[in-house]
Formats: C-alpha cells, structure tokens, sequence
C-alpha cells in the first residue's frame, strides 16, 4: 500500500511539473525566514551531493528554500527550464511536502518563512498588470501583492469566478483571509509594500 502511495505522489508531482495547470507563481520576499524544516531538507539535499558541487553551501540552500517555497504554495505551477539543478530539488520537495501536508502544516510552514495568519478587507483593483495590487481598507494608501495559495478556496475563486485581468476600473471589494508577509518588494515597477498569500478570496456584497 505504501509503494502505491509513493507512486501515486510522484506521479501527481511530475504531472504539476509537465503540464503547468496554473501560470500564476508565489515570490518570496528577500531576507525572509526560513523553517527549520525546509532546511534540514535542503542540508540534506547538499550531503547527497558530490564535494566539489556544495562547496557553495549558503547559495544552494537558498536557492532550494526559494523555490520549496514556489512548490509548496503553488504545487500546481508550471517548473521553469531555467532552474539550477538545486531550484528544481526544491521545487519538488516542496510540491511533495504539500501534498503530505494538512492545514495546521500549511499555516506552521507559511509562520516559518515570516508570514502572519489573518483576515482583512479592501478592494482589489487594476486593469494592467503592473497596476493590480489589493489596498486594504484599514490603510488604503497601501499597495499589497495579493497571490493565492494553489488549491485553496481563493485559488478557485480566481479561476472560477474573478478573472485578475477582468478586474473593473472601481475594483472589487473582496474579503481575504491567508497569510500577510511583513517584506515587500521595493521595484519601482509593480512593486508593493507587503505580500498577502490567500487561502479564501470572497467578493463583499455577493
């Protein structure tokens, strides 16, 4: 029973590695935490390796917590061919480490790189992409990135019901729940001042 769930998961994997049922991605923010346990992993990854190719110990192991992050919040995306060797290990454990995983797992894997559980309203607004951000109605001045975690309910509501390209001139007045990053990203092109990793995306008012 064991192997066939070993094979059923790799399957399922490799399937989110061909075929790419989602093209939306989750960046991390630099200089954020990393869990203990996605490190343990990535060390372990560095001792399978041969001596002269983890001499650079540090720029593996972020480049394998980057992209674990990639594949734990999007276990669905497309891998991109321009991954390093240790970026595709990454992205693979983390895709694995979700399917294992369960909510309580998601939100002390999601706490370890730095994010915050909560719920915040606001409106969702922009009809370009360089433009769409969600500022929050406690303080409207403020550009979020709002992403959403694959396989979740705000997953689906974007598929289903909001189209982020469709979004009308005035916005959407949404109600997110999920997981907000203190960091940012400071580009002067889409840019933003916090990261909000969705769970559950719900229009206010119907």
């Amino acid at each position: 029973m064991r192997t066939v769930l070993i094979a059923f998961l790799a399957a399922a994997i490799l399937t989110g590695c061909q075929t790419g049922s989602t093209s939306s991605v989750t960046p991390l923010p630099e200089r954020s935490p990393i869990p203990r346990a996605v490190l343990r992993l990535a060390d372990a990854y560095i001792d399978s390796l041969a001596g002269q190719q983890r001499q650079d110990r540090d720029a593996i192991r972020e480049d394998f917590s980057r992209n674990f992050f990639e594949g734990f919040t999007m276990p669905g995306a497309a891998m991109s061919p321009n991954l390093t060797a240790a970026g595709a290990q990454g992205l693979f454990e983390g895709r694995k480490y979700r399917l294992l995983t369960n909510p309580a797992r998601i939100k002390e894997t999601m706490e370890g790189y730095g994010c915050i559980s909560t719920k915040v309203e606001g409106t969702w607004i922009g009809q370009h992409f360089e433009d769409i951000c969600f500022r929050p109605s406690s303080q409207p001045t403020q550009r979020w990135d709002l992403l959403y975690l694959g396989d979740t309910k705000a997953h689906a509501y974007v598929s289903d019901h909001l189209k982020i390209n469709q979004l009308p001139k005035e916005g959407v007045r949404v109600r997110i729940e999920g997981y907000w990053s203190p960091r940012g990203n400071s580009d002067p092109i889409g840019g933003c001042d916090h990261y909000f990793y969705a769970t559950s995306i719900s229009k206010i008012g119907g």
